[in-house]
């Protein structure tokens, strides 16, 4: 019989799609998970029931056969924007969660003290602790899924804007041949030209299993799936160059769902950052070593912070 452990850190993330569930040990090793489809028409009380569900999940999982492990801490990182309260403000892709005081409703349903953040910071925090940042000494990181997410994170901690907002850098202008009107306002946006749903999109596929083969076939030399990922990647790096330009990190990791392509576009998305970079910008591009986990895991470590 497994020995409990002494206490865990779950982490939440909370997507437009799907909300992830993770417990974590003082290390950051990953010891259960839970993936559930995120709700939309909830109030307050099914909302804290919804996350109260998945935290028994895992915490079952992580004591094994012995029972629920103690929980010491509950991170939730939600697709943003979130303010410096930790009340999620996204009514466009998480009206269930919106302008709501979580962190209170979950202390109360676990016991254990919450903090809420952006998956943007959560996942941003997790590769630059356990995953493709570590080393680093700051880290730009795009989530790219749903939307787009990006934080940075220098000597350990994120960068938040001056009113203790995370920057929602997703949201560029960006050029392109077509019109890419957004609910932010504008008419030609990065997160709606480059997400992994405008991937979906632009190469013709209902869901992740057809950009799965179409990315195989681009990597095996097909021309037609060759110019679907070269010109994704063109719209990768368009957001990016700005962004590199101005933040100048020493390395950027691409996380979320359009990570497992990175290999399929990963040339164009340079050629068209390094068209543009200034003073010599070396781009250090790297795709995320905790795949799915990154978002959990990371509001799992804020906890601790």
């Amino acid at each position: 019989m497994p020995d409990l452990p002494a206490s865990v850190r779950v982490g939440i993330d909370i997507g437009g799609t799907g909300t992830r569930f993770a417990a974590i040990d003082e290390e950051g090793v990953v010891l259960a998970r839970h993936t559930v489809r995120t709700p939309v028409a909830v109030d307050a009380g099914a909302a804290t029931a919804f996350l109260a569900d998945g935290i028994a999940v895992v915490t079952a999982g992580a004591g094994g056969q012995v029972g629920p492990a103690t929980i010491s801490g509950v991170g939730i990182g939600a697709s943003g924007p979130v303010d410096a309260d930790g009340i999620v403000r996204n009514p466009h892709t998480l009206p269930g969660f919106s302008d709501i005081a979580l962190a209170p409703l979950v202390t109360a349903a676990s016991g254990a003290p919450c903090v809420v953040e952006s998956d943007a910071v959560a996942a941003a925090v997790a590769e630059a602790t356990v995953g493709a940042g570590r080393g680093a000494a700051d880290l730009l990181h795009v989530t790219i899924g749903t939307g787009i997410g990006v934080a940075v994170v220098r000597h350990g901690s994120p960068v938040l804007g001056a009113d203790g907002f995370q920057p929602e850098a997703g949201h560029l202008d960006v050029p392109d041949e077509e019109p890419a009107p957004c609910y932010c306002g504008r008419t030609r946006c990065w997160e709606q030209t480059a997400s992994r749903r405008a991937l979906q999109r632009l190469a013709g596929v209902e869901d992740v299993g057809g950009l799965d083969r179409m990315a195989a076939a681009a990597l095996d030399g097909v021309p037609t799936a060759q110019a679907v990922f070269d010109r994704y990647g063109q719209r990768v790096g368009l957001g990016l160059r700005t962004l590199v330009t101005v933040l100048r990190p020493t390395r950027v990791v691409i996380g979320g769902g359009g990570a497992r392509f990175l290999d399929a576009y990963r040339d164009a998305t340079v050629r068209t950052v390094r068209a543009v970079a200034l003073h010599g910008l070396d781009l250090d591009l790297r795709a995320t070593a905790l795949d799915d986990d990154g978002g959990a895991v990371g509001a799992a470590l804020l906890a601790a912070i």
